[in-house]
C-alpha cells in the first residue's frame, strides 16, 4: 500500500514525556515530506499551543486541535472546519465545574482563558517561558470568565483537570447530562470537554475527503480515547506501547512508547525505510 497521510497524536504520542520531539522522532517526520507523504498533527490542544513544534518539524498542513473541534492551517489562518460550543451550553459547563470546585480553563479562537492561576493554566505559564515571542501561548486570567471573555470570541474546548480520580468521575458524569457536549479523559487527571459529535477521526474524514485522500492510504498513531476515531477511520492504526487498552485493541500495529521512539519506529517498520 502506498501511503498519501500519516497523522499524529502529540501528548503521549509523538512527544515524549518531558514535551519534547526525540531526534529519532523529527528525522522521520523530515523524510515523510521527502517522500511526498503529508503529516498531520491531531492534538487535543488548541492549535496556536503547538506552535513551537510546528516550527521545528517546519510543518506547513492544516492542524486537527481541540480534538477536531477545530481544523486550521496557522501559516494561512484557514479555517477547513470548526466545532464551536453554544454559549448557553459551556455557561453550564462552567456552573458545574464551580459547584464542584474543580480548576479549569477554556480553549477559544485566540485565547485561552481561567478564572484562576491553578491546574493547567500553570502548564501555559511554565512552558511561555521557555518559548520564543511568536510561539508563546494567548492567555487572559480574569474573575469572571463570562463577563470578561470577548462575547465574539469562539469556545471550542473546556479542559478540566482534578487529580482525585474519584472526584473527577463525578464531575464527568455531571458534564454528560448537558445536552450538547461531551466529556471524557484525556489523560487520568484531565477532563476535555467539547461539542457533541467532536471527534478527531470526524475531523480527519473531512479534511482528508478534501485533499481525495482514501482512508486506506492514512496512517494513524495515538495513545489515549481521544484518539480511538482517528484510528477506527484509518487504514493501518497504531497504538503507542502506552496506549490505553481500548487503543491497543483496535491498533493494526502496537510499537514502543513515547520515551522510546515509537512513532519513528512504526514509521520506519511499516514504510519498510
Amino acid at each position: 500500500m502506498k501511503y498519501k497521510l500519516v497523522v499524529s497524536d502529540m501528548d503521549g504520542t509523538f512527544l515524549n514525556s518531558k514535551n519534547e520531539i526525540s531526534v529519532e522522532n523529527l528525522k522521520v517526520v523530515k523524510a515523510l515530506k521527502t517522500k511526498g507523504i503529508m503529516f498531520v498533527v491531531a492534538t487535543g490542544r488548541i492549535d496556536y499551543m503547538i506552535k513551537s513544534y510546528l516550527r521545528e518539524i517546519e510543518n506547513s498542513s492544516p492542524i486537527i486541535g481541540c480534538n477536531g473541534a477545530l481544523v486550521r492551517n496557522l501559516q494561512t489562518g484557514e479555517i477547513f472546519n470548526e466545532e464551536v460550543m453554544d454559549k448557553e451550553v459551556y455557561k453550564k459547563v462552567i456552573d458545574i465545574c464551580k459547584y464542584y470546585k474543580v480548576p479549569y480553563r477554556i480553549d477559544g479562537e485566540s485565547f485561552v482563558y481561567s478564572e484562576t492561576f491553578e491546574g493547567r493554566i500553570n502548564f501555559i505559564l511554565d512552558y511561555n517561558k521557555i518559548l520564543s515571542e511568536p510561539d508563546k501561548i494567548p492567555y487572559k486570567i480574569g474573575k469572571d470568565i463570562l463577563t470578561d471573555m470577548d462575547p465574539k470570541e469562539k469556545v471550542f474546548k473546556i479542559l478540566v483537570t482534578d487529580e482525585d480520580m474519584v472526584h473527577l468521575k463525578k464531575v464527568e458524569l455531571e458534564i454528560n447530562k448537558v445536552e450538547g457536549v461531551v466529556a471524557y479523559k484525556s489523560a487520568h487527571n484531565l477532563l476535555d470537554v467539547m461539542k457533541t459529535g467532536v471527534a478527531k477521526g470526524k475531523a480527519l474524514k473531512s479534511l482528508a475527503e478534501g485533499l481525495l485522500i482514501n482512508p486506506k492510504e492514512i496512517i494513524a498513531i495515538g495513545d489515549n480515547y481521544n484518539d480511538l476515531s482517528l484510528l477506527e477511520y484509518v487504514g493501518f492504526p497504531i497504538a503507542m506501547g502506552n496506549s490505553v487498552e481500548a487503543v491497543k485493541n483496535i491498533a493494526k500495529f502496537v510499537t514502543s512508547s513515547n520515551d522510546e521512539d515509537g512513532v519513528a519506529r512504526a514509521l520506519l517498520e511499516i514504510l519498510k525505510w
